[in-house]
């Protein structure tokens, strides 16, 4: 156990001289003041969970994510992700060596290797990636996606890249990205597009359900085709369609004639209609 403390004490004392470097190099470049950088650390250390010190001084308006991450990628300074899991607490040591050693044998990414092992969650694994791109990291059941983005990218090319446009303003596009990553596909987009791209992510099964949405749904509004529901429908299943989107009719009236054989017209269509009154 104490050995476990001193690895994660090493690994600490190493970030926050990362984190000392990253402020020393924004002070030489005449971004920031050393005052501020010790107002970003003081901040740093209040905090229950690691934040870098450049993404807390984006958060306070001192320098620009721009600014942030050209300087990280100017001096190579962007810190790792199973260093940010263990400063925050999540993994030890002895899990990344193991995860290591497997992503390795596997050849996946690390935070795909901590997942498939079960070290840490999918939405965890994304989280921290954040944290290491300094990206955000979105909750599809808090936005509204506009359906009409998906003029802007090829169903097929936003199919195989798993990518997702869920904002404009202007000439920037904010995607949802599976491999945030992945800069190649970034600068094509820029290319391609003439857009400014902003990257953001979430769980893949999220991107996935935001993919079908603005691609498959609007596919349907295109053709001019709706969706049905019936041929099964009965008095007790139906209540599991309220939550399914964009149906557009119901076929209910078979299963109302079967049951008023029994109870009757007025009886049978006044329990489906009140089992559907809020669809």
């Amino acid at each position: 156990m104490k050995a476990v403390e001193q690895l994660k004490e090493s690994n600490t004392k190493k970030i926050h001289s990362d984190d000392h470097k990253i402020g020393d190099i924004l002070i030489q470049e005449g971004l920031i003041t050393k005052y501020q950088l010790q107002k970003a650390l003081d901040y740093q250390n209040k905090l229950k969970r690691y934040k870098p010190v450049g993404q807390i001084l984006v958060d306070h308006g001192i320098i620009t994510q721009k600014q942030l991450n050209f300087l990280l990628d100017r001096f190579d300074k962007r810190p790792r992700l199973g260093d940010i899991l263990i400063q925050s607490g999540v993994i030890t040591k002895e899990i990344l060596d193991i995860a290591l050693d497997y992503q390795k044998k596997t050849r996946l990414r690390l935070g795909e290797a901590l997942v498939e092992l079960d070290f840490i969650s999918e939405e965890v694994m994304r989280q921290t990636l954040c944290t290491q791109l300094n990206i955000p990291y979105i909750d599809f059941g808090n936005i509204m996606i506009d359906e009409s983005l998906a003029k802007l990218i090829n169903k097929n090319y936003a199919q195989k890249h798993r990518i997702v446009p869920i904002a404009k303003i202007g000439q920037d596009i904010t995607l949802a990205m599976d491999d945030p990553t992945n800069t190649e596909l970034i600068e094509d987009l820029k290319r391609t597009t003439g857009f400014n791209i902003n990257v953001v992510t979430s769980t893949r099964t999220a991107i996935l359900d935001a993919f079908k949405k603005i691609y498959e749904e609007n596919m349907l509004k295109d053709l001019d085709l709706g969706i049905s529901a019936g041929h099964g429908l009965n008095y007790t299943n139906i209540k599991r369609f309220k939550v399914l989107p964009r149906i557009d009719e119901y076929s209910i009236g078979h299963v109302i004639v079967a049951k008023a054989i029994y109870v009757g017209f007025e009886k049978a269509v006044r329990e489906m209609v009140e089992l559907v009154k809020d669809f």
